[in-house]
């Protein structure tokens, strides 16, 4: 595997973690755009859900892609009200393309002074009464819910024992400055790679958008910088062509995007723009997911070979032949 198609694995989308009420009942709702939404209701249960919202209406469920329940018992009075204000910690937290859930960093230090009550933790394998005692259960369910909605999971360890609320191995230990949750989600590629077709409402459109600037200025600054006695006129041919669909056709498949787009039934005859519309939409992933400089050396890897494999600049910008990807 290329290290460009490697650099296409670790996209990932926007998530907003968003609760309501007590925290009992908790549920990780994921809308048709780029954000989950976790809300909380009283119950008995501990319970998390992964659900598409509409962007019409972020709060109201329309699908559900996961969840998971544990059980905790109301009459502890400082446990439950250390899930509860745990829970409320992560109310209407946006974790932004390409970066990282923690949950240490979202909910703080777990001591008396930011709220916490006593409640039972495990400290090598023993039972003591401690500050924070239950907020274990809040991301051990969190795991298990974001496991199930296709999260990838960044860190997470074992308690020193069993826990009651979870078998073994589906818990999430965390103390603070210590052991963590961390989840990462990666669907963004798989939105650069989604018709309009396919899909009318989370399609590559809006990553299209911004990638066909990336690509246009890290192309432009790559042509400044390599032709240097060429005039704009030049330079602007060679642009044109090499940010046409030809070439980025060109590049999608040597990518094997091919393979991957998804796409509507009646687009047999645009597959050339469908692969172009792809490649730029990808071009946007990579820069909303690791920022500017990922996305132009990104450019950069493939284009450069591109521009250099035409000694003048063309007449015109259908250079396609002499521009094939080496």
């Amino acid at each position: 595997m290329t290290a460009d198609k490697k650099r296409l694995i670790a996209l990932s989308a926007a998530v907003l973690i968003s609760l309501g009420g007590c925290a009992s009942n908790t549920e990780i709702s994921v809308p048709r755009s780029r954000t989950r939404n976790i809300t909380v209701e009283d119950t008995e249960d501990l319970t998390v859900k992964a659900s598409e919202l509409t962007e019409a209406d972020m709060l109201k469920p329309s699908g559900e892609l996961g969840s998971f329940s544990t059980k905790f018992n109301p009459k502890q009075k400082g446990r439950s009200s250390n899930i509860k204000r745990a829970s409320d910690s992560i109310n209407s937290v946006v974790v932004n393309p390409g970066e990282t859930f923690s949950y240490n960093e979202t909910i703080g230090p777990t001591s008396r002074k930011n709220g916490y009550k006593l409640g039972t933790i495990f400290v090598k394998g023993e039972m003591f009464e401690g500050y924070g005692g239950g907020v274990c259960q809040v991301s051990s369910t969190l795991y298990n819910a974001a496991a199930n909605a296709g999260m990838t999971i960044v860190e997470r360890h074992d308690h020193s024992r069993p826990v009651p609320y979870v078998e073994k191995g589906k818990d999430a230990a965390t103390s603070y400055g210590g052991v963590d949750f961390k989840f990462k989600n990666e669907k963004l590629l798989e939105l650069a790679l989604t018709q309009s077709g396919a899909d009318a409402i989370n399609n590559n459109e809006r990553l299209e958008f911004i990638g066909d600037r990336v690509l246009g200025l890290s192309v432009a600054a790559l042509l400044y910088e390599m032709f240097a006695d060429e005039s704009e006129g030049e330079l602007a041919r060679r642009h044109a062509a090499l940010v046409s669909t030809e070439t980025l056709s060109d590049v999608a498949q040597k990518l094997g995007l091919d393979k991957r787009v998804r796409r509507g039934h009646m687009t047999a005859g645009r597959i050339k723009h469908i692969l172009a519309n792809a490649m730029e939409a990808v071009l946007g992933a990579i820069y909303i997911d690791g920022g500017w400089d990922a996305a132009r050396d990104f450019v950069l890897d493939i284009w450069r070979d591109l521009a250099a494999s035409v000694a003048t600049a063309p007449k015109d910008a259908c250079w396609r032949r002499a521009c094939m990807m080496v």
